[in-house]
């Protein structure tokens, strides 16, 4: 049996988010921290073939320097300020090994992402002991023709890494250099998040 005592030593031992609840409307609400680890890119695909020359030569090379950017330049691509989030950093060392055993292979196909496979990508993170709410884009298809690139926008807790959420997005890249351009459409999620996403998920999780 535990004594009074005792259990109020332990609460007040607890951290501020050993406490939250690690749920959208705990991180929607700035109570709990958040983490966006980077993009996921094992099951990206490209299209057409030969406006990703540089990739499919270093195409793991790729993905790493795309996440490094992402962190290197934190001010630039920090989903903080979008998100609003107080407690809030980046850790793309939690994709590090996903995105180094991708299947090269498979960057051509055109099959459709299966969002159920989400719950299964999201077991495979590495996230560390850091707690609350984690943030993941996954990418699904970079077209050059259409000037496209698509992500699913997965949410998830970092302590029990279950799917709290997932979201389709399109957006727009833009830049001079192929790291540059297509770095930039993650830039172009945060913004959407801020500016469509953000409210909607308020209205659907906040009550």
């Amino acid at each position: 049996m535990i004594r009074p005592y005792c259990l109020l030593l332990l609460l007040l031992f607890l951290t501020p988010s050993a406490l939250a609840q690690n749920t959208m409307a705990a991180m929607l609400t700035d109570k709990t921290p958040v983490t966006w680890i980077g993009v996921d890119y094992t099951s990206v695909r490209f299209t057409p073939r030969e406006k990703f020359n540089a990739v499919a030569l270093h195409t793991l090379e790729y993905y790493r320097v795309w996440n490094k950017l992402f962190e290197s330049e934190k001010e630039k691509y920090s989903i903080c300020p979008f998100i609003k989030a107080s407690d809030c950093t980046i850790m793309t060392t939690a994709l590090n090994a996903v995105n180094a055993e991708a299947d090269t292979t498979a960057i051509w196909g055109s099959d459709p992402f299966d969002k159920e496979s989400v719950h299964d990508k999201v077991r495979r993170y590495a996230p560390g002991d850091r707690g609350g709410v984690g943030c993941v884009y996954i990418a699904t298809r970079y077209d050059a023709a259409a000037e496209t690139a698509e992500y699913l926008i997965t949410f998830f807790d970092m302590a029990t890494r279950d799917v709290l959420h997932v979201e389709k997005v399109v957006t727009k890249p833009s830049g001079a250099s192929v790291r540059n351009y297509w770095a930039s459409s993650a830039l172009r999620v945060h913004e959407v998040i801020k500016s469509q996403l953000r409210q909607s998920w308020v209205k659907q999780y906040v009550k």
